[in-house]
């Protein structure tokens, strides 16, 4: 006969743990329960599982239904949102959950055992700490320091909570899927313990700390933010530039074994809690299979009696930023706008690094929406300032294309170089953002501040002996990499300079308004940037797809260096792995900072929430650069009239003819076998930049405002001089090439000095990129030296090879980088030569054919006497091949 199941009665039936099934939430001994599930009839199980066997099992009442957040928190390990999980709980159909008896009671053989005597005494060396009495210890490892006067601490608490009957029996099981503690109060809030018994969706035990305040119906998740720190358009229609109302709190849960409490688990964490992350703890706490087992080191096992006891401690920070310890890393662009005020980018590029800081200076907004001459740089940088302003995501977003190769300070010197030239005012130009020249002061490339021996920028300024250039912006690069000619390799330095909030130049005072960081190893192409839009308040951190509101320290000081002899303990205020550490030399830098005038620091930092601009049409509707505009509006706002868009059309033919030039030089290159050695954006002294070749398809040239690397119209912009003549340059960006010498268009060409960064130093001469001519070569991976001639990269000719390890001296003949004829050797046979051929030196010895072509000088004699004997049978001709063949020349 077919059972029929009571309603409820396939939650016990489908239990995922075969040991134990959840029961009633137990409230503390000082508070009980506030309801009780009256006791099933005892029914074997037998009768349950058997077809044949009658039920008549009253359903028990339904379990109240969870509260649950909708957090989407993450972070590192197993600690998250409780609620992140819960909505796979209802996946599982009826007919699955029938399947499944695990969900019946079953009984919990407890562990009993007690240490034997040598554990005992093991047990005792080491150090133990008491749940119930060592609150001061598990505090500590809770409210780890902050070491940051930004935060304060408004309050912090603890509270206990014991479950009498973790199992229960089989009259009176424990069918509670989650169980809550009694709420206690700490920093203003109210909070509880949210315990799933029988697992979140896991073999573990679940734990989770729970704002009960935040998930209240009256508590607001966002107000208003009155004073973003980016203005908005004063046409701009819902904006919803919001704050979203959250906490910072450190929180730990201790499970511990009430008869011994001395036998127990800690977990510690920080989270954000916000009505959308209410929750935050451990999903996989302690494995169930085995947490009811003493274990080596245990007095008892963590549950005995059935009974289990949790602590939870919490601590509240009041954060000024609103961002410390948010797990939402899921890169929503939405999330960061009303989190942060700020517009996030994707593609954390040198170009977004250098041109970020320009357009949060006001001096410098203002001049773009008044610019009214349409040309590439000031389109792209209106493109931007337009998705700053309105903080809208376009369809390109997140779309990366090839990234530029280039550093921060060469995109700068960009910006300021080209739009001197396009404007009919240089001269404001110079004076917003400066030349960001050698020849006019400006501190950067081999003018930079010199700061591997200083101990702030100010020092590093009062110690240089040339003038500085003092515009309203000013831009000071530092000394952040040194080539090692020892050790024949780059070195990132990674020394502290203290970056002064207010500095003087000259008799000019600035302030700090913007910092550009160099994340990663020497020839890593990732910036930082951290702006500060007010001359008091916060910082802003933009990374790759986040914008992050931090204070002074955690923007600034931590990026400054290691100091000598500085510690290299690893946590700065928070312990999880994302945040900066020390002691590490390819870490986050500061490399270059830029200061406001001190005249112009209530414009540049002036409180208003709405700007002006008439935006142009093809901005606001995000259309690529150069474009023939299709509404009735110019760009100035007037009213189209026939030609009023030829600034437009002039600007895209001589764009066409420059890049049809570059293009026939390039392939004249290509006809003579020669390539354009750079292959990233180069900066010289004189404001030239070389631009790397890029794809002309018509499919590519489509601006990305997203990612300004992949805005391939401004990286297709020749700002080369003309490729007949010769120009110099100093290529001298973090991270890159080092070179200084002259070139022909794009490629090095005449007398130049080349450092790669693989080490390889070159002084000689260049030919359409390549090495050519005369010149020497340091090699890096065994410190010889080359002194000769080159062809095409490659030794050729006559020159002469320095062994570092040996002394020993190679001069001779060179054929295609190997060597070639007539040569002289001086120096010592070393015990590694003994291993080459004696005649190349260059390949190892195997067999009597080596691998090099070459055979011993005993096997040689030998065939040429056979050769000899085959000559004098008539047959002189034959065997001449047959010495040539193997490598041995008549004249020999």
């Amino acid at each position: 006969m077919a059972t029929h199941l009571p309603p409820n009665l396939s939650d016990i039936l489908n239990h995922p743990f075969p040991d134990f099934a959840p029961t009633p939430s137990m409230a503390t001994s000082s508070q009980p329960s506030d309801r009780t599930i009256p006791p099933p009839p005892a029914v074997p199980l037998s009768s349950l599982l058997n077809d044949s066997a009658e039920l008549a099992i009253p359903p028990p009442p339904p379990a109240p239904e969870p509260r649950r957040s909708e957090s989407r928190s993450r972070s590192r390990s197993h600690s998250r949102s409780a609620s992140e999980h819960e909505s796979s709980d209802h996946e599982d159909s009826e007919e699955e959950e029938n399947r499944n008896p695990h969900h019946h009671w079953r009984p919990i053989v407890e562990d009993k055992s007690t240490p034997c005597e040598d554990e005992v005494t093991y047990i005792n060396s080491k150090e133990e700490h008491h749940a119930l009495d060592d609150s001061a210890w598990f505090e500590e490892q809770t409210f780890f320091p902050i070491d940051d006067a930004a935060f304060t601490t408004p309050g912090s608490g603890r509270t206990i909570w014991q479950i009498d009957h973790f199992n229960g029996t089989k009259e009176e099981p424990n069918n509670e899927e989650i169980m809550r503690s009694p709420v206690f109060h700490v920093g203003g809030y109210d909070w509880q313990i949210k315990f799933y018994p029988r697992g979140h969706n896991t073999d573990f035990l679940s734990v989770y700390l729970e704002c009960v305040t935040m998930q209240s119906p009256e508590f607001a998740e966002y107000e208003e933010m009155d004073q973003p720190p980016f203005p908005l358009l004063n046409d701009h229609q819902d904006p919803k530039i919001k704050m979203r109302h959250s906490i910072a709190a450190q929180v730990s849960v201790v499970i511990y074994n009430p008869n011994e409490p001395r036998t127990y688990e800690l977990k510690t964490d920080a989270h954000r809690f916000s009505k959308q992350s209410a929750d935050y703890g451990w999903r996989y706490f302690t494995h169930r299979e085995d947490f009811h087992f003493r274990r080596h080191g245990q007095r008892q096992a963590l549950l005995r009696d059935d009974k289990l006891a949790f602590a939870a401690y919490v601590r509240v920070i009041k954060d000024p930023t609103g961002c410390m310890w948010e797990h939402d890393d899921d890169g929503s662009f939405e999330n960061v706008v009303l989190s942060t005020g700020l517009r996030p980018f994707a593609g954390q590029t040198p170009l977004l690094a250098g041109i970020l800081p320009l357009l949060h200076f006001a001096p410098f907004r203002d001049y773009l929406v008044q610019y009214e001459k349409t040309t590439v740089m000031a389109y792209e940088l209106q493109s931007i300032l337009h998705k700053l302003f309105t903080r809208t995501k376009s369809e390109l977003y997140g779309k990366h294309d090839q990234l530029d190769q280039a550093d921060a300070i060469t995109w700068m010197r960009k910006v300021s170089r080209m739009l001197r030239e396009e404007c009919g005012n240089p001269a404001a130009v110079t004076e917003l953002i400066g030349n960001l020249d050698v020849e006019s002061g400006a501190a950067v490339r081999s003018n930079r501040l010199q700061t591997k021996d200083c101990k702030s920028i100010q020092d590093a300024i009062n110690k240089r002996t040339t003038p500085f250039e003092t515009p309203m912006l000013l831009t000071l690069e530092l000394q952040r990499q040194e080539f090692d000619r020892t050790k024949r390799k780059w070195k990132k330095l990674t020394n502290k300079v203290e970056v002064e909030q207010t500095i003087r130049v000259a008799d000019t005072w600035y302030t700090l308004c913007a910092c550009i960081t160099h994340c990663g190893d020497l020839q890593s192409n990732k910036h930082n940037v951290y702006v500060k839009p007010g001359e008091y308040g916060n910082w802003y951190a933009y990374e790759d797809r986040k914008v992050t509101v931090m204070t002074r320290k955690q923007a600034v000081d931590v990026h400054e260096g290691i100091e000598a002899g500085a510690a290299t303990d690893g946590r700065r205020d928070s312990p999880f792995a994302g945040f900066h550490q020390q002691g590490v030399t390819d870490d986050e830098i500061i490399y270059a900072v830029l200061y406001v005038r001190s005249d112009m620091g209530n414009y540049a930092f002036r409180k208003s929430k709405y700007e002006a601009w008439q935006v142009p049409e093809a901005i606001r509707l995000c259309r690529p650069f150069p474009v023939q505009l299709e509404s009735q509006q110019s760009v100035g706002g007037a009213p189209q009239g026939e030609g009023s868009d030829l600034p437009l059309r002039v600007e895209q033919e001589r764009f066409d003819q420059e890049l049809r030039d570059r293009q026939t030089h390039e392939d004249e290159l290509l006809a003579e076998g020669r390539h354009a050695t750079p292959d990233w954006p180069l900066t010289d002294e004189e404001g030239d930049v070389v631009m790397s070749d890029v794809d002309d398809d018509e499919s590519q040239s489509a601006i990305n405002v997203e990612n300004l690397a992949a805005s391939t119209y401004l990286a297709k912009i020749p700002t080369t001089p003309s490729y007949n003549h010769k120009w110099h340059v100093t290529f001298d960006c973090i991270g890159r090439d080092y070179y200084s010498g002259q070139m022909l268009g794009s490629n090095y060409h005449g007398e130049g000095h080349l450092i790669t960064m693989g080490g390889d130093e070159y002084t000689g001469t260049f030919d359409g990129g390549q090495r050519a001519g005369y010149g020497s070569m340091v090699y890096s991976a065994t410190g010889d030296l080359y002194e000769g001639y080159w062809e095409n990269g490659q030794h050729h000719g006559q020159g002469k090879l320095t062994e570092a390890v040996s002394g020993n001296v190679f001069e001779g003949g060179w054929k295609d980088g190997k060597k070639h004829g007539q040569f002289v050797m001086r120096g010592t046979v070393t015990e590694e030569d003994k291993g080459v051929c004696t005649i190349c030196y260059v390949e190892k010895i195997n067999t009597a054919f080596y691998d090099c072509g070459h055979m011993g000088i005993g096997v040689l004699r030998m065939f040429t006497a056979l050769a000899m004997v085959r000559g004098s049978s008539g047959d002189d001709e034959h065997m001449g091949e047959v010495i040539q063949g193997i490598g041995y020349e008549a004249s020999d």
